[in-house]
């Protein structure tokens, strides 16, 4: 969305990257992978809030290529919640794309993501999924940025390769 005066297209461009709505990624009828992931984010997307439900299948979202100001947040829908065999993961466009931050796991512990992690999963087989379970990412300098909280000790897992 450019604005008609003179000069504020640059401020338009950064503000259109912060905005954005909610939406529920459900995928029907099979597991995401890391070749067939169950949703491919690209820059539009940037702002938006995706409710992840694993209820059912396993959910792996993509990242688009990195790009300065990008940001997403996922949560764990309620329809998640307990859920003990089906996971999350969020990866990076390609392995030579990093995540590094952190995510505060069963209000006690501070799980790192380390530099040169390509992917994080809430594995649900090191402790069953709690609903508003998240993680935000920002993108800043080809580098994805995290935080996030994770009800369950030992629930995140990271990988240097996606999986």
């Amino acid at each position: 969305m450019a604005n008609p005066m003179y000069g504020q297209n640059k401020f338009d461009e950064q503000s259109d990257n912060q905005l954005g709505g909610c939406f529920m990624i459900d995928p029907a009828g099979t597991d995401g992978s890391t070749g067939t992931p169950t949703k491919t984010l690209t820059a539009a997307d940037s702002g938006n809030t995706y409710f992840i439900n694993i209820a059912a299948n396993t959910v792996y979202v993509e990242l688009p290529a990195p790009e300065n100001g990008l940001k997403f947040k996922f949560i764990l829908h309620t329809l998640s919640d307990a859920e003990a065999s089906k996971d999350f993961v969020l990866q990076t466009s390609a392995d030579t794309v990093d995540i590094q931050g952190h995510i505060f796991e069963d209000q006690a512990a501070l799980t790192p993501i380390t530099v040169n992690t390509s992917m994080v999963q809430w594995d649900t087989s090191d402790g069953a999924a709690t609903a508003g379970d998240w993680i935000s990412v920002i993108c800043f300098d080809s580098n994805w940025y995290a935080t996030g909280v994770a009800d369950k000790a030992s629930s995140i897992d990271i990988a240097d390769a996606r999986a």
